[in-house]
Parts: structure tokens; C-alpha cells; sequence
């Protein structure tokens, strides 16, 4: 899957939530941001050969758009809810002017105890900068698994425009991201989780496999090999 979401922020109350967070300087000035780790063999460490970026050290509770949860439940996404509303916690992450992150795909953070398959990326890039400080390079470049297809992303035709944009992809692609050229990349990040078809068989005893398939539901892990 790589699926693209935009957003109307004069009919989406949370994404104006979203523009308050963004403009709250204190908040995401340097000092609450710390050099961003790779996990290598399940230990995590800086490696600034493969990823040069920071990340936040609090985590971020968003409230998302009725059109997003709508995507989520047609594609059998998990997502938490707080007063009857769409939420999930998000980390906070900066590349800055020649931040890069190599060619990878992410960990499978699968459990099969819990009956999760991990089989989505979520990022939300965030319109923020002066105007002396447009986002330049920073392009998210993704590869089929097997070299079918190539998809280049510019997130600045959005966020330079004074726009939130969602990007939504499937964990076996390889992706990476370009070197900043200049300005600021920020960008929301959470794994998306599906239940196991043998869940949702339990669940309703009535289900059609065939017509969960045909409607997204049908998620398979995929071992991660970039291990960062």
C-alpha cells in the first residue's frame, strides 16, 4: 500500500490542533530533541553513517480526522479512541540540513501474542518554518520489494503551502530519505497494526475470508532486513 491523505484544515478542528502544537516554540526547540537511534541487531545505537536525524523525547497524542479513521476501519487499522474520538500516540521527528536516512525498510514490531501483524508506516508531515526557511530536498524515496515500481514523495509541494500531509505505506517497501539541502523536515511517525485474519474469524464467526481480502483487511509480517 502507499496511500497519500490530505488535509483541510478550515473544516478539520484537529488538524488546527495539530498548527497550535507546531507553533509552540518551546516545544520543539533543539534542546527537547536528542540524536535519533538505529536498532542493529536489537540494540539501539546512533549510527550517523546510515541515519542522521533527532527525535523528539516526548511522544505526541493526535486526534485525527473522521476521513482518516474512516481509511483505518476500511482497512482493518487499529487505532485508540478517547471520548468516542480517533487518537494515537506519535513520535516527533526533525532532520535538519543534511539529514539523510539511508536505503531500508522498517522493524517488524509484529506480536504475535497480541494477534497484531505491524503492516504500516504512518508519517504526517508538518508545515512549519519562516519563509526565509523553505523546506529544500528531504524527498521520501520509495521501491517495491521486488524493484517493480519507484515512488518519489516531496513533501514541501505540501508543507511549503502552509499544509499537513499523510503518507501511509506498506513496511516491506524500501525507502529512504533524501539530504536536506536546506530548512527543517518534521514529521509525526507511528506504526500502523492490523489484527490477524484468524483474529477477526474468532471475533465474527460469520466472516467471509475472501471479502476481508478484497477489502485490505489481509495482512502478512514481513521480516525486516535493514534491522534500522
Amino acid at each position: 500500500m502507499f496511500k497519500i491523505i490530505k488535509f483541510d484544515t478550515e473544516s478539520n478542528s484537529q488538524v488546527n490542533d495539530w498548527y497550535r502544537l507546531m507553533e509552540n516554540k518551546p516545544i520543539i526547540q533543539k534542546e527537547y530533541f536528542e540524536r535519533t537511534k538505529a536498532r542493529i541487531n536489537l540494540t539501539d545505537i546512533v549510527d550517523l553513517e546510515k541515519r542522521s536525524s533527532w527525535t523528539h523525547k516526548l511522544k505526541f497524542t493526535l486526534y485525527l480526522p473522521d476521513h482518516v479513521t474512516h481509511f483505518f476501519e476500511q482497512n482493518n487499522i487499529l487505532y485508540e479512541k478517547n471520548n468516542g474520538n480517533c487518537c494515537d500516540c506519535f513520535s516527533l521527528l526533525k532532520y535538519e540540513t543534511g539529514d539523510f536516512f539511508l536505503n531500508h525498510r522498517d522493524t517488524d514490531l509484529s506480536n504475535a501474542l497480541d494477534n497484531l501483524i505491524h503492516q504500516y508506516t504512518c508519517l504526517i508531515f508538518c508545515p512549519y518554518g519562516k519563509d526565509d526557511d523553505i523546506l529544500e530536498g528531504g524527498e521520501l524515496m520509495l521501491k517495491h520489494p521486488d524493484g517493480l515500481y519507484e515512488i518519489k514523495f516531496d513533501p514541501s509541494v505540501e508543507t511549503n503551502k502552509n499544509r499537513f500531509v499523510m503518507v501511509i505505506f506498506s513496511i516491506d517497501m524500501y525507502h529512504e530519505v533524501l539530504p536536506i539541502i536546506s530548512g527543517s523536515r518534521y514529521v509525526f511517525k507511528k506504526p500502523l497494526f492490523v489484527k490477524r485474519i484468524s483474529t477477526i474469524i474468532e471475533e465474527r464467526n460469520d466472516v467471509n475470508v475472501d471479502e476481508l481480502c478484497d477489502g485490505g483487511g489481509c495482512g502478512f509480517g514481513f521480516s525486516n532486513t535493514g534491522d534500522y
